[in-house]
C-alpha cells in the first residue's frame, strides 16, 4: 500500500484552499511548501515524490479552471 501522510495531505488542502483565485505567486508559494515537506520526508518512494512532484507542476503549469482538479489529485498523492 503507498504512503500517505495525512499531515502533510491536511496543511496542502489549508494552504491550496481557494487556488483558483490565487495569483501566480500565491500558488507557487502553496505549492513550495508542499514540495518542501514532501522533500523531507523520508517515508515516500522516489517513485511517490516523483510523481506528487509531475502533479505538483501541472498545477502550476495549468489554467485557473483547471486548479482545483490537480489539487485534488496532489492531494490524493500525498
Amino acid at each position: 500500500m503507498a504512503y500517505h501522510n495525512k499531515v502533510s495531505a491536511s496543511k496542502f488542502e489549508k494552504n491550496a484552499t481557494g487556488a483558483e483565485k490565487f495569483s501566480e505567486q500565491e500558488l507557487m508559494d502553496a505549492v513550495n511548501h508542499t514540495v518542501v515537506d514532501v522533500e523531507l520526508d523520508d517515508n515516500y518512494s522516489t517513485k511517490q515524490k516523483l510523481k506528487i512532484y509531475a502533479v505538483l507542476t501541472s498545477l502550476s503549469n495549468c489554467s485557473e479552471k483547471e486548479r482545483k482538479k490537480y489539487a485534488k489529485k496532489v492531494k490524493k498523492l500525498l
